[in-house]
């Protein structure tokens, strides 16, 4: 019978001793891919497709996409800082009257597109081999140009260049291939001038699904 176990509690201490021995093989395992998959990828490439999907100033929302390039400036633990540059595109589309004394009431038909270009810093933390997650600020200037159908009156092609700002939180997927696939929001902000609207906000919030690469 002590015999017995004796050898029980060997057999135990045996299977209790490579349990251990393979969870720390496997933890160190994990670590070395983290470290492999991180290591020296600081610079970063994105491009996504999407939509605007609240547009400011009651304009039309339609198909966008924008593209992004930057570099990891620092990192601690879970935690990363970038900084880059960001572009988008969207379609600035609206109809509506308007009027004046001189003009009488009219209709109109705007319709363009706007062009952010903003300078990006964007905080990253991984919560685990698969998932990131992310969020940042873009400033920089809003490039549009617009072209306006007026009843009564000849086409008017107008373009300029406003100051814009963002905010854009994110999630990342990875080890989907070489990179990652993203999900964003992307509140953008700036106002312009136009003739028959005044001064609008051709903002919104876009949603960008797209795919993430470092080398």
């Amino acid at each position: 019978m002590i015999k017995t176990w004796v050898v029980m509690f060997f057999l135990l201490a045996c299977v209790f001793t490579s349990s251990n021995l393979y969870a720390r093989e496997y933890s160190m395992r994990q670590s070395d891919y983290r470290e492999t998959y991180t290591e020296n990828k600081n610079t970063y490439f994105n491009a996504g497709i999407g939509d605007m999907i609240v547009p400011f100033s009651s304009f039309q929302s339609g198909f966008s996409f924008g593209i992004g390039a930057g570099e990891r400036v620092y990192r601690h633990s879970s935690s990363s800082l970038s900084i880059g540059l960001g572009i988008d595109y969207y379609p600035i589309d609206k109809s509506g009257s308007a009027s004046s004394i001189q003009t009488g009431t009219i209709s109109y038909h705007l319709k363009g597109y706007a062009l952010p270009i903003l300078i990006q810093l964007t905080y990253d933390y991984t919560i685990n081999d698969l998932i990131d997650i992310y969020g940042g600020i873009g400033l920089g200037i809003v490039s549009s140009s617009v072209n306006t159908s007026i009843s009564k009156f000849s086409s008017v092609s107008e373009q300029g260049s406003s100051f814009g700002f963002s905010v854009y939180p994110g999630i990342r997927i990875n080890k989907l291939g070489p990179g990652a696939i993203f999900a964003e929001f992307n509140f953008i902000s700036s106002s312009v001038n136009y003739l028959t609207t005044g001064s609008a906000n051709i903002g919104g919030t876009l949603f960008l699904i797209g795919y993430n690469i470092f080398f």
